[in-house]
């Protein structure tokens, strides 16, 4: 058996650092799917193969970190660290959130300035001309195509976060034309002012 094996192998070892061990990393593998919570934090064996740090054996438990990159696909410049534990007695690997932290990989984008963009859609809106960020539905509808104005590429909540900002802005710049945003929409509208209501 594979778990056997890799108790068998444990025992033979004093504790401490097992640091450049390729036998018990191929056990481990081995082992892994046979582990009742192995499959806790989306490690699959396949994935422990040359990506474990900081391996440690304290019986009766076995430690060690592995790097996950989930949050960079989505633009985090933050990879999880979590932190394992195979307690060899019981036959059980736990993924321990609680002592999992965060490493930066690379370095974090300066806050992006949304005022000076906010400004120049305003201007367009204002002065009701063609350009590729904003989508003219009539004379006095407007529609900011947000995705051109502040495009994907960076993590979700970045994202989210300078759109926010950037309607915020863009809101206080045309607060004394007469243009007003939607509820829950991209779009703004030209409303008559109160002397135009009187006529």
């Amino acid at each position: 058996m594979p778990f056997a094996a890799l108790t068998s192998f444990l025992s033979s070892r004093p504790p401490g650092s097992l640091a450049n061990e390729e036998q018990l990393e191929t056990l481990l593998i081995s082992a892994w799917d046979e582990l009742p919570g192995s499959a806790d934090g989306g490690i699959e064996s396949y994935k422990l193969k040359g990506r474990m740090e900081n391996v440690a054996w304290n019986p009766p438990i076995l430690s060690f970190q592995i790097e996950r990159h989930g949050g960079t696909v989505n633009g985090s410049v933050y990879a999880e660290m979590q932190q394992w534990d195979v307690d060899c007695e019981k036959g059980v690997a736990n993924y321990d959130k609680f002592n999992s932290r965060r490493r930066q990989l690379a370095a974090k984008r300066r806050p992006l300035n949304v005022a000076p963009i906010a400004k120049e859609i305003a201007d367009i809106i204002r002065r009701g001309v063609a350009d590729d960020r904003v989508k003219w539905l009539s004379l006095s509808e407007a529609k900011v195509l947000i995705s051109e104005v502040i495009p994907s590429g960076d993590a979700q909540q970045t994202i989210s976060g300078r759109r926010k900002r950037f309607y915020t802005v863009l809101q206080h710049e045309l607060a004394e034309t007469g243009w007003t945003k939607r509820a829950n929409s991209p779009g703004f509208e030209m409303k008559p002012t109160r002397a135009e209501d009187d006529e």
